[in-house]
């Protein structure tokens, strides 16, 4: 992610720390991703009326692969500024930024022949690519996923099995 994304993350983190359940808290104890979500709506990322259901399905991803909503709400703002569809570096796109290439998380995602194509998708439909990647690299098969297995999820899957902090991922 650019050096840019960071700071916007940071930015919409501000105060802001995730609550620790990964599955049934209400509402307001996701504040991270409240307000990822009000964000992305302000940045026409969608719109209002799609809030609700990209909320129930971040909450769904969250219960089937086991991690925090708020967490994977992070990822998203690290990723693409927050749940933006059409964020791309030229090589990786959408909300958690597939790479495109060979056995990459486009390929994995169903688009190894065009993964330019995952930008014309809703955050919605994106998010359903999430599910099948989530899958695809087991990330539920790790137990409960924190912030650092969520996110080496994305990044670089066969990091997740190294468990010395002194060797290089």
């Amino acid at each position: 992610a650019a050096p840019q994304q960071f700071s916007h993350a940071s930015q919409a983190l501000k105060g802001l720390r995730p609550v620790n359940d990964r599955s049934s808290a209400p509402l307001n104890h996701h504040p991270v991703l409240e307000k990822t979500l009000d964000r992305a709506v302000s940045l026409q990322y969608f719109d209002a009326s799609q809030k609700d259901a990209v909320r129930d399905k971040v909450m769904q991803l969250a219960r089937q692969h086991q991690c925090s909503p708020d967490d994977l709400a992070i990822v998203t703002l690290i990723e693409s500024d927050g749940m933006n569809p059409r964020a791309s570096n030229q090589r990786c796109h959408g909300i958690i930024q597939f790479s495109d290439g060979p056995a990459r998380g486009a390929a994995t995602a169903g688009y190894a022949k065009n993964p330019k194509a995952i930008l014309n998708l809703s955050v919605h439909s994106q998010l359903d690519l999430v599910d099948k990647y989530f899958d695809e690299v087991g990330l539920k098969n790790k137990g409960p996923a924190g912030l650092e297995d969520l996110y080496l999820s994305v990044l670089n899957p066969a990091s997740r099995a190294e468990s010395s902090a002194t060797r290089p991922l």
